[in-house]
């Protein structure tokens, strides 16, 4: 009977382990299905990149002022050209859970009939995607309000690595990286609504083959020194615009202040 009994419970463990790894299978596969389809967006509009760079050459700066613009009532743009690196910056308001979301995983969660009657018009969607004729790597921080809890707030600050923008499986595991990393570094703050908060750092030094970013940015700087003081006039909730230039490696007629009062 100690035998049958020894016997039986081996067979409960085993049962138990097997059920818990295929569970655990399970769950990896939901995993999976779940990046499909971001990852896939992604492989789309990321291949086309470095052969349209004659175009995206142009839009960069005009895809992040437009974002900006879309998502605010009122809001000013610093932009500051570094050595090795970008950085786009706005004191705008803070995102909402699924505009980070977005941003990590591309159409993950997006509902278009949630999205109706809300002025977040090209929020993050394929416009932001083509920045990354810049860099691969995008250091994205800013401030998350809750849509639950009154005045509360999560500083965040994550990478979105695109670097093997060809390869779908390396964007799913970029993906998952990226979301891991992302809940690990949220942290709560006060919120300081006037402060430059929303910050977009591009790393010159990390980009696609057969691109050249500085050659990229300085297209893109001068077409913006020759038409942005136009097209705020029809911009009117962007305040100001500050093209703060650290470097000696861009287009020289910058630093600037456009604005329009």
């Amino acid at each position: 009977k100690l035998f049958e009994i020894g016997t039986c419970k081996k067979k409960i463990m085993n049962e138990d382990l097997k059920k818990q790894f295929l569970l655990s299978e399970q769950k990896e596969a939901e995993d999976q299905q779940r990046l499909n389809i971001p990852a896939k967006r992604l492989l789309e509009k990321l291949v086309p990149i470095p052969s349209n760079v004659v175009d995206l050459q142009r839009r960069w700066f005009w895809e992040l002022l437009q974002n900006a613009s879309d998502y605010n009532d009122i809001v000013d743009i610093i932009l500051e050209l570094h050595e090795n690196k970008i950085v786009f910056k706005h004191n705008g308001r803070p995102f909402r859970p699924i505009d980070a979301e977005n941003l990590i995983a591309p159409d993950s969660g997006k509902d278009s009939e949630e999205l109706k009657g809300r002025d977040v018009i090209g929020r993050f969607g394929t416009g932001f995607i083509s920045t990354h004729i810049l860099s691969a790597k995008i250091t994205v921080e800013g401030v998350i309000k809750s849509e639950k809890l009154q005045d509360s707030y999560l500083k965040f600050k994550f990478d979105l690595n695109r670097l093997q923008y060809n390869d779908k499986e390396a964007l799913k595991k970029s993906i998952s990286d990226t979301s891991n990393e992302h809940r690990r570094n949220m942290e709560i703050i006060e919120y300081s609504p006037n402060a430059f908060n929303t910050v977009f750092t591009y790393d010159l030094t990390s980009h696609f083959q057969n691109i050249n970013p500085i050659e990229i940015v300085n297209k893109g700087l001068e077409y913006v020194s020759d038409v942005l003081p136009y097209t705020l006039a029809f911009m009117p909730k962007i305040n100001s615009v500050v093209i703060d230039n650290k470097s000696n490696n861009y287009f020289p007629a910058l630093s600037k202040k456009f604005s329009i009062k």
